[in-house]
C-alpha cells in the first residue's frame, strides 16, 4: 500500500478543520445525553451489572504488584500465566474503574482509577514476558533481523498488551479528563507518547508484528494509531505515524483467505477485528469521512465471517487455537450490520458482557457499551444449510434437530496452526458431541519447536485417522489433494500427503451432511501398498458409551449413536487435555484399529 503523504495530510486537515481531532474525538461519549442511553439500553444489562458488582470489590484494594519472581517465570520455565494473572488483574481494575467513574462517577471509583493509572506508569514494562522474544531478563534487545542491527530497551517492546495500554489509557484520558487529577492525566498522556508512539516512530527497523498478517497487525497498529488520533492533535505530525500504520492495516486485511475466512479461528477475529474497527472509526472522523476502510470490497466478506462461525444452539466453530462456545462483541456485530447489509448478529445468548474476555481489553469493551443497539435484535442470522469457504477449504452446516457440522481440508502451516487436515466436528443443540477441542495453555513450549507434541495441535487429538502409528507432519507441503465441495453439504479429499508415510498411497475422506436428517456420513478409502494398522480416531469431551456394537455420545438429553459395520468393538480412551485456563480437561478418545492387509473402506454414520 503506497500512502499518499500529501492526500493524508489534507484529508487530516478536514477532520481537523470540523473539529475532530485529539481528545476531542471521544468528548462525546462523555456527555451525559451518551451516558443515559449506555444506562438505559436494556441490551447492557448484564454488562452494567457486572461492572456494578465488579466496582464495589475493587474500590479500596491494592493493585496487585507484579512481583520479579513472577515476571522471570516465562524464560526461566516457560510458564505464562504465573505473571499474567496479576498482569491481567490490573487490566481489570482499569476497565472496571474507568467505565464505572464515566457511568455513575462515583469518587470511590474515581480514586480506585487513579491508582491503577499511577501504578501502570511505574511498571518496568507493559508487554508480557512471553511476548519480548526471549529478552525478558536483558536490559537491552537486538530491535532488527541481524546482530548488527541497534540495540534497544527491552522494557518498551511493542507487543499486544503494550499497544492496548498505550489506548486504553489514551482513551481514559479523553474521557475522564475532567474528572481525574491533571497530574494522572498528564503522566499518563506522557507515558503513552514515550511508551507507545514515540516508541514506535524511534525504532531503528520495523517491529515483527509489521510484517505479519495475523491479528497482531491490527491490534497493534490499530492501538497505535487510535492512540496517536487522541493524543497528537498535529496534522502533519499526525501523518508522519499513521503513514506507517496504513500498510500494516492493509496487510491485516491481505492475511484473511481471499473468501473472507479467518484461519486463524473465530476467536482471533473477533481480537483483531474489534480492534481494526477501532481505528477505521476514529479515522473516518479524523479525516471528515475522506478515509474509509471499510469500504476496501475486500472487507464485506470479511465481515461475514463470523455469523457463520456459529451453529444452532449456539455452539461455535473451534478450528485452530480456539474456545468452544464462544461469545462475540455486540457492539462491533452492531457497528458491522449497521455498515453491511448481510452482516447478522449471532445468537443472542452468545453476545458477550464487558467483563467476558480475560484480557479485559478496554477499547472493545468501551465500543461494546457505545455501539450495541436494537440491531442485535433486528438482524438476527438464521442458521445456514450449508456455508463454503472454498480458498480456506473449510464447509460450515446447520440442519435438522438442531445439528452442526464443520469439515476442513486445507493445510497444516496456517496462523495458530492445528496438524488436522481432514478434521471435522458435529454438534447438537449446542453440543459439541464430536469435538476439535480448541487451544491448550499457552507455553513457552507451546509456540516453539515442540507446539505439536502438545495434544491439542496434534492430529491425535482431532478427528482423523492415525496411520501406522504415525499422526499429521506439519508445514505448508503437507496439505490435501483433489479437494471438492458441494451445495448440499459434501466434501471429498486426500489427506494421505500430510502422514509422509511410506506404503501409504491415498486415503481418500469423503464426508456427507444431510441437513434434512441432521445425519453424517463418512467414508475413508484407504489405499496401502503394504500391510499396517490404521486406527480411525474419534474425539469428544462426552463420555461415550457401547451398546449393540454402536457408540452412544449422550449429554443431557442430547445424544447422537456412531454406527460402523466393523464388529469388533472401538477402543475407549481418555487423555488429560490442559486447556487455556491452565485446568485439566478430559478428553475421550473413540480408536476403531483397522489391521490392513490390501485396501480398505471405512464408513461411519453418525445420527
Amino acid at each position: 500500500m503506497n500512502v499518499d503523504i500529501g492526500k493524508l495530510c489534507r484529508d487530516l486537515a478536514s477532520g481537523t478543520n470540523d473539529g475532530a481531532f485529539g481528545y476531542n474525538l471521544l468528548r462525546w461519549a462523555g456527555k451525559q445525553e451518551t451516558i443515559d442511553q449506555v444506562l438505559n439500553n436494556p441490551l447492557l444489562q448484564a454488562s452494567r451489572d457486572k461492572l456494578q458488582s465488579a466496582s464495589k470489590e475493587l474500590r479500596g484494594k491494592d493493585i496487585p504488584v507484579l512481583q520479579f519472581r513472577l515476571f522471570k517465570l516465562f524464560d526461566t520455565v516457560g510458564d505464562r500465566l504465573g505473571y499474567e494473572a496479576p498482569y491481567f488483574s490490573r487490566r481489570k481494575t482499569l476497565l472496571v474503574s474507568a467505565l464505572s467513574a464515566w457511568l455513575w462517577n462515583d469518587p470511590g471509583d474515581i480514586e480506585t482509577l487513579e491508582e491503577c493509572i499511577w501504578a501502570l506508569c511505574d511498571d518496568y514494562t507493559w508487554s508480557l514476558p512471553s511476548h519480548m522474544h526471549g529478552s525478558s531478563l536483558t536490559i537491552e534487545t537486538i530491535v532488527g533481523y541481524s546482530k548488527t542491527s541497534k540495540r534497544r530497551d527491552a522494557a518498551l517492546n511493542l507487543d499486544l498488551f503494550a499497544c492496548e495500554t498505550g489506548l486504553a489509557l489514551a482513551e481514559i484520558c479523553a474521557l475522564l479528563g475532567d474528572k481525574l487529577n491533571p497530574f494522572i492525566v498528564e503522566r499518563a498522556r506522557s507515558e503513552v507518547m514515550r511508551r507507545v508512539i514515540d516508541s514506535y516512530m524511534e525504532k531503528a527497523t520495523i517491529q515483527h508484528w509489521e510484517v505479519l498478517d495475523s491479528n497482531w497487525c491490527a491490534v497493534c497498529a490499530g492501538s497505535i494509531g487510535s492512540a496517536a488520533m487522541l493524543l497528537v492533535e498535529n496534522d502533519i505530525d499526525l501523518a508522519a505515524i499513521l503513514r506507517n500504520l496504513l500498510p500494516v492495516m492493509e496487510r491485516y486485511i491481505a492475511g484473511f483467505s481471499e473468501d473472507g475466512a479467518c484461519t486463524e479461528g473465530l476467536n482471533y477475529w473477533t481480537y483483531g477485528i474489534s480492534f481494526f474497527v477501532v481505528f477505521a472509526e476514529l479515522l473516518g472522523r479524523r479525516t471528515a469521512g475522506k478515509l474509509d476502510l471499510l469500504s476496501d470490497k475486500r472487507f464485506a466478506p470479511i465481515a461475514l465471517f463470523q455469523q457463520n462461525c456459529f451453529f444452532p444452539g449456539a455452539a461455535t466453530l473451534t478450528f485452530s487455537d480456539v474456545e468452544a462456545n464462544d461469545k462475540y462483541r455486540p457492539g462491533v456485530t452492531c457497528f458491522l450490520a449497521e455498515h453491511f447489509e448481510e452482516v447478522m448478529a449471532p445468537p443472542l445468548e452468545s453476545a458477550m458482557d464487558v467483563m467476558h474476555s480475560h484480557c479485559y481489553n478496554f477499547a472493545p469493551a468501551l465500543s461494546d457499551l457505545l455501539w450495541t443497539t436494537n440491531t442485535l435484535v433486528s438482524k438476527q442470522a438464521q442458521p445456514q444449510p450449508c456455508v463454503i469457504y472454498p480458498k480456506a477449504q473449510w464447509l460450515l452446516c446447520s440442519g435438522f434437530d438442531g445439528t452442526g457440522f464443520a469439515a476442513k481440508a486445507g493445510h497444516n502451516d496456517e496462523e495458530h496452526n492445528h496438524n488436522d487436515v481432514g478434521s471435522f466436528l458435529f454438534s447438537k443443540h449446542g453440543v459439541m458431541l464430536l469435538c476439535d477441542i480448541g487451544k491448550g495453555e499457552y507455553t513457552k513450549s507451546y509456540f516453539g519447536p515442540d507446539r505439536y507434541d502438545t495434544f491439542c495441535t496434534s492430529s491425535k487429538s482431532h478427528n482423523l485417522p492415525i496411520v501406522d502409528g504415525h499422526s499429521q507432519r506439519d508445514g505448508r507441503e503437507y496439505c490435501a489433494r483433489n479437494v471438492t465441495f458441494d451445495q448440499n453439504g459434501s466434501i471429498s479429499m486426500d489427506i494421505a500427503p500430510t502422514y509422509a508415510v511410506s506404503g501409504l498411497t491415498s486415503l481418500v475422506r469423503r464426508l456427507s451432511f444431510d441437513n434434512k436428517t441432521g445425519r453424517l456420513s463418512l467414508l475413508d478409502e484407504i489405499k496401502v501398498s503394504r500391510p499396517m494398522d490404521v486406527v480411525e480416531r474419534f474425539v469428544s469431551f462426552v463420555r461415550p458409551r457401547i451398546e449393540n456394537g454402536a457408540v452412544i455420545i449422550e449429554e443431557g438429553a442430547t445424544s447422537c449413536t456412531l454406527s460402523t459395520k466393523i464388529s469388533q468393538d472401538p477402543q475407549i480412551g481418555t487423555t488429560e487435555h490442559i486447556n487455556h485456563q491452565g485446568k485439566s480437561e478430559v478428553v475421550y478418545t473413540i480408536d476403531f484399529i483397522l489391521s490392513l492387509k490390501e485396501n480398505a473402506v471405512f464408513e461411519l454414520v453418525v445420527s
